[in-house]
C-alpha cells in the first residue's frame, strides 16, 4: 500500500507517459517534495533560532511555490513549463543565498546543485542558457562587493566560479552522452516496434509462474485479433486458448509446455509432438514454440529455459482450400463412381430411372414445402418415394445414389421412432435431400453428356419394364449371392395398360426385393428341404371383365404366421390377447402396414418395412385389390386386380 502511494506521488498518478518524461517527472517531485520539506524546515529554523525574519519569509514563499507547481502538475502534467518554471525559482533562490549568504556565508554551495537540476529537468540549450546565467548572477556579487549583503574573499569567489564551470561542463557532457546514447535506444526501439509491428504473425512469450503458463508483456499487435482477446499481458495461457477452442485438452497441452521447460528434451522431436499445429476455432491457427534460454554473460553458459518463444500463423485461408480442394477430390471421385455405374447400366432403363426417380423428387420437394397437418403421414408418404428410389438405383447397379437414399432412410427411420414429430425435426431431412436432389441432377447430367457423345440409342430389344425386372434380379443375385430365376413366360406388358405402368414396375421391384430379403431360402436352406438350389420368382399377367390382372408369386420359405404375430407383439403393433383371436387373414395384412418388418437389422435391401407400404399404395391409388395366398415352406403368390374403368396416374 504504501509502495503504491509512494509511486502515485511521484509520477502525479500518471498511469503511462513516455521513458523521458516519466524520468523529469520523478525528478521534479521528487526535487520539489524534497524542496518544500527542506525550505519549510529552514524557513521555520530562520524564524525560531535565529530570529531572521525576511530568511524565514523567503523560504516560505519558496515551499509555498513549491506546493503550487506540485498541485500543477498533478493536475496538468505539463512538465517542461514546471521544470523550467521550477530551475527559474532554483535560480532565484540560490542567487539570494549567495547576495545574503545564508547560514555563515555557506549560501553559495547550493548554487553547485543548480547544474544537475538544470540538465536533468530542462535539458540541452536551455540548461546551458541557464548555466550561463547562473554563473554571471554569481560572479557579480562574489567579485564585487557592493552588490552582496555578505563579504567573500576572491581566493574563494575564484575556486567557486571554476568548480562551477567545471560542475556545469561535466553535468552538459554526461547529460549529452546520456541524450546521444537515449537517442540511439530509442531509434534502434523504433526499428524494434516497427519490425514487431509489420509482423503477421503472432508473436509473444510464455512464461512459467509455478505451475502458470502466462502471456509476457509484449506482443505483436496481430495477436490480439488472432486471440481474441486485448488484455493478454500476465493472462493464463491454456485459459486464452480455451477461449479459442473450448474443447481444448487442457491436460495434453499442459504437460506438452512442461516438457518444453525440460531443457534436455531434443526441440526437433517436441515440434513434431506439437498438439496445437493446428487449432480450429473462428480462425484456424497453428501454433510454435521455441526455447529461449538463460545464459551466464560471464561464461557464455546455458542455464536452463527462461520461457517460450510463440509464433502463431493464420492458417484459414490455407485451411478453407485443402478443405476446397478435399471437396472437389471427393465431388470428382464421386462423379466417377456415378460414371462407371452408368456405364455398367442399361440406357433406356437409366433415362427412365432419371424421369422416375427427378418426378418423385418433385413430388418429395413440394411436400417438404407445404409442410402441413399430420407429419407421421407425411414422413411415411416421403420414405415410399425414398425407398422406391434407392430400390430402382441399386436395381440399374447405381450403388452410389442408392447410398444416398438409404441414409435419407436412416434420418426418416429416427423420426418414425419420436413421439411427436416437430416441424424442426424435419430440417435434417431437408438438407439429405438436397443432397440427394444435387446427386440426381449430376446423374441426369453425366447421362445427357455420354448419350450426346457416344450416340447411344433409346430402343432396345426387351420392353423396358421386363428389362427393369431381369435388372432387379440380377442385382439381388450378386448382392445376396443367391441364385434365383425369373419365368416371365406369361408376362405380357401389353395386358398393363399405361397409365399403370410405373405403378407396376414398383409393385414388382418391391416384390423381387422382398423375396429375396424375406421368402427365397438360402441354396443349403433350400437342398434340406428337398427344393432345388435354384429359387423361381414367377411373374404373369392376365385381361379378363375389365380386370388387369399382375400375378406374382415365389417358390421360398412363405409366410409364417405365428412369427408375424410375435413381430407385430414386439413392436406394440398387435396387443397379446388380440394375437389369438386375429383370423389368419388379417395377420397377413400386418405386411402391409408402414414399418413393419420381420427381418431385425437394416441393410440396404430390406428391414426398413416400407416395401409392402409401397406396393399397398399404388394399389389402393388406383381402386385395385390384394389377393394373397401362402403356404409354410410352400411359398407366397400375390395377385393384383386393377379394374381398367378406374386405373389412374
Amino acid at each position: 500500500m504504501l509502495g503504491r502511494l509512494t509511486l502515485n506521488f511521484f509520477t502525479s498518478g500518471a498511469k503511462s507517459t513516455a521513458t523521458e518524461d516519466r524520468r523529469r517527472l520523478i525528478l521534479l517531485n521528487a526535487i520539489l517534495g524534497a524542496g518544500f520539506l527542506a525550505l519549510s524546515a529552514a524557513s521555520a529554523s530562520a524564524y525560531f533560532s535565529r530570529r531572521n525574519i525576511p530568511l524565514a519569509i523567503t523560504d516560505a514563499v519558496f515551499a509555498a511555490f513549491a506546493v503550487a507547481l506540485l498541485v500543477f502538475l498533478r493536475t496538468h502534467l505539463r512538465i517542461r513549463m514546471v521544470g523550467v518554471i521550477s530551475c527559474v525559482l532554483i535560480f532565484v533562490l540560490f542567487n539570494y543565498l549567495i547576495v545574503t549568504g545564508g547560514d555563515h556565508n555557506t549560501g553559495p554551495l547550493w548554487a553547485y546543485l543548480f547544474p544537475l537540476f538544470s540538465f536533468f529537468l530542462v535539458g540541452g540549450k536551455t540548461a546551458i542558457w541557464l548555466n550561463g546565467a547562473m554563473f554571471l548572477a554569481a560572479a557579480i556579487p562574489l567579485l564585487v562587493p557592493t552588490f552582496a549583503l555578505a563579504k567573500y574573499e576572491l581566493a574563494f569567489a575564484g575556486r567557486f566560479l571554476g568548480s562551477f564551470a567545471v560542475l556545469s561542463s561535466i553535468t552538459y557532457a554526461f547529460e549529452y552522452s546520456r541524450v546521444d546514447a537515449q537517442n540511439k535506444m530509442n531509434a534502434a526501439q523504433k526499428e524494434t516496434n516497427d519490425i514487431f509491428n509489420s509482423l503477421r504473425e503472432g508473436l509473444f512469450l510464455v512464461l512459467k509462474e509455478g505451475e502458470r503458463y502466462v502471456v509476457g508483456t509484449r506482443f505483436s499487435p496481430v495477436t490480439t485479433g488472432f486471440l481474441e482477446e486485448l488484455n493478454l499481458a500476465g493472462r493464463d495461457f491454456i485459459d486464452i486458448l480455451a477461449h479459442v477452442k473450448p474443447d481444448i485438452d487442457r491436460h495434453t497441452t499442459l504437460q506438452y509446455l512442461e516438457l518444453y521447460f525440460s531443457a534436455d528434451l531434443d526441440e526437433t522431436m517436441l515440434t513434431e509432438l506439437n498438439p496445437l499445429k493446428l487449432v480450429e476455432g473462428r480462425l484456424g491457427l497453428a501454433f510454435e514454440f521455441h526455447r529461449v534460454h538463460k545464459q551466464d554473460f560471464k561464461t557464455g553458459a546455458t542455464l536452463g529455459v527462461e520461457s517460450l518463444m510463440c509464433a502463431i500463423t493464420d492458417k484459414t485461408d490455407e485451411l478453407r482450400l485443402q478443405r476446397e480442394l478435399a471437396a472437389q477430390e471427393h465431388k470428382q471421385s464421386q462423379q466417377m463412381r456415378l460414371l462407371l455405374e452408368i456405364l455398367h447400366a442399361n440406357p433406356a432403363l437409366l433415362g427412365e430411372f432419371v424421369a422416375s426417380a427427378m418426378e418423385y423428387e418433385n413430388e418429395i420437394a413440394q411436400a417438404l414445402q407445404n409442410e402441413t397437418g399430420d407429419r407421421v403421414a407425411l414422413v411415411n408418404e416421403i420414405y415410399r418415394k425414398v425407398h422406391s428410389i434407392k430400390g430402382d438405383a441399386r436395381a440399374l447397379g447405381l450403388e452410389y445414389i442408392g447410398e444416398i437414399a438409404h441414409g435419407i432412410e436412416d434420418k426418416l427411420a429416427a423420426l418414425r421412432k419420436l413421439p411427436t414429430i416437430e416441424g424442426k425435426d424435419m430440417y435434417a431431412v431437408t438438407i439429405a435431400f438436397g443432397g440427394l436432389h444435387s446427386h440426381l441432377g449430376e446423374l441426369k447430367e453425366l447421362l445427357a453428356r455420354i448419350k450426346s457423345h457416344a450416340a447411344i440409342s433409346e430402343t432396345t430389344t426387351q420392353t423396358p419394364l421386363t428389362d427393369q425386372i431381369y435388372a432387379v434380379a440380377r442385382q439381388l443375385n450378386k448382392s445376396t449371392e443367391k441364385n434365383v430365376a425369373i419365368d416371365t413366360t406369361h408376362f405380357d406388358e401389353a395386358a398393363i395398360p399405361i397409365e399403370l405402368a410405373r405403378r407396376a414396375r414398383e409393385i414388382l421391384t418391391q416384390l423381387i426385393r422382398n423375396s429375396f430379403a424375406h421368402g427365397i431360402e438360402a441354396a443349403n436352406e433350400r437342398a434340406a428341404q428337398g427344393k432345388s438350389a435354384k429359387g423361381k420368382i414367377t411373374i404373369a399377367t392376365k385381361v379378363a371383365a375389365g380386370v388387369a390382372t399382375l400375378s406374382y408369386a415365389d417358390d421360398g420359405r412363405g409366410l409364417d404366421a405365428d412369427a408375424i404375430k410375435r413381430k407385430a407383439i414386439a413392436a406394440g403393433v398387435l396387443a397379446e390377447s388380440d394375437a389369438a383371436l386375429l383370423p389368419q387373414p388379417k395377420i397377413f395384412a400386418l405386411i402391409f402396414r408402414p414399418g413393419f418388418s420381420t427381418t431385425e437389422r437394416a441393410d440396404g435391401d430390406s428391414g426398413r418395412g416400407m416395401g409392402m407400404d409401397i406396393v399397398h399404395n399404388h394399389v389402393r391409388a388406383v381402386g385395385g385389390r390384394i389377393r394373397l395366398a401362402t403356404k409354410i415352406h410352400n411359398g407366397v403368390s400375390f395377385s393384383f386386380d386393377f379394374p381398367l374403368e378406374k386405373t389412374t396416374t
